[in-house]
């Protein structure tokens, strides 16, 4: 897709011929899903939102939208039946989060904000497959528990409340005796562990492109003398021992087969311009976190005299 409109009338396109599909919401789109902490469980969600909204009209804080607050649940805090003092807040796409720094107190609370941040693979509730929700989703409707086609929320295999185990249908592994939401289940544990072989060789990829400039590196001789060029026999007879049995020609420093001066010169020159690259992307990083860091402290002074001038206040009352 060139556009989101291509995307739209892609789907539109679907929709008109009744198409088995399933899409993922584009990222112009999605919205932005937080955690709110530090407001007790006793506030209700639409109270939270009708006041985070209020807050932001009357402070003129562009560039943020709530649009939705719902409690934060656990599988322990749903079997205790208790409420957690933690909220899930949706914003819109176009919000911009550093905006959240403006709003630290709500109902006299202070809050703080965090990202929702999941690591256990999505599972749509209408087709059962892994990798996209029901929002997004055209396929056929699979029940979660059985193997016969019916609409949704009219399973024939809950009784009375009960339901007999050994009849449980996975839709995904096409097997007997769990459900289609088990977390165990093979499909399951077979994509979880491709992901996670994925990500081991994402890391040794790194690891490997790391080692291969840490090859360029010559030990016991200083980055002044390499780059005089006139580093002592003693260095270069060390740096000859250390390398001989991990690099292939290690003589290749001596004389009748030494490569000509404009070779290590180019050689010399890329491994300098690829060091310089290092330091200054270190440099940069460094200057973004040094203004990060100066933006905390000016927000903690303006926090330091809003509370030094209701001190104030009050004294003089």
């Amino acid at each position: 897709m060139l556009t989101l409109s291509d995307f739209r009338k892609a789907k539109e396109i679907l929709n008109l011929v009744c198409a088995c599909y399933y899409t993922y919401t584009p990222k112009k789109e999605k919205v932005i899903t937080v955690l709110l902490k530090g407001i007790h469980h006793s506030y209700e969600p639409d109270d939270i939102l009708a006041n985070l909204q209020s807050y932001v009209q009357l402070n003129n804080i562009d560039n943020l939208r709530f649009l939705k607050v719902a409690r934060f649940k656990t599988k322990r805090s749903v079997s205790e039946n208790r409420h957690l003092s933690i909220y899930i807040v949706q914003l819109d796409a176009t919000s911009q989060l550093r905006n959240l720094q403006k709003l630290d107190r709500l109902y006299h609370h202070v809050i703080t904000w965090e990202r929702l941040k999941s690591t256990e693979i999505i599972q749509c509730k209408r087709c059962q497959r892994l990798g996209h929700v029901a929002s997004n989703c055209k396929m056929q409707f699979r029940c979660v528990k059985c193997d016969i086609k019916h609409d949704p929320g009219k399973c024939s295999l809950v009784t009375d409340g009960s339901i007999d185990k050994t009849k449980l249908f996975c839709a995904n592994c096409k097997g007997y005796g769990h459900p289609a939401s088990y977390r165990g289940c093979p499909v399951l544990v077979a994509m979880t562990k491709k992901i996670e072989d994925k990500k081991v060789e994402l890391r040794e990829k790194r690891e490997r492109k790391t080692a291969h400039i840490h090859a360029y590196v010559q030990r016991n001789v200083s980055f002044a003398d390499a780059a005089r060029n006139k580093q002592s026999a003693t260095n270069i007879n060390k740096h000859r021992q250390a390398t001989t049995n991990t690099i292939p020609n290690a003589n290749w420093c001596d004389s009748a087969s030494s490569p000509p001066l404009s070779s290590f010169t180019e050689t010399f020159t890329n491994m300098f311009q690829n060091f310089q690259k290092q330091v200054m992307d270190k440099l940069n990083h460094f200057d973004e976190k040094t203004n990060d860091l100066l933006t905390r402290v000016q927000n903690n002074e303006k926090k330091t005299n809003y509370i030094l001038d209701i001190i104030d206040s009050l004294q003089h009352r």
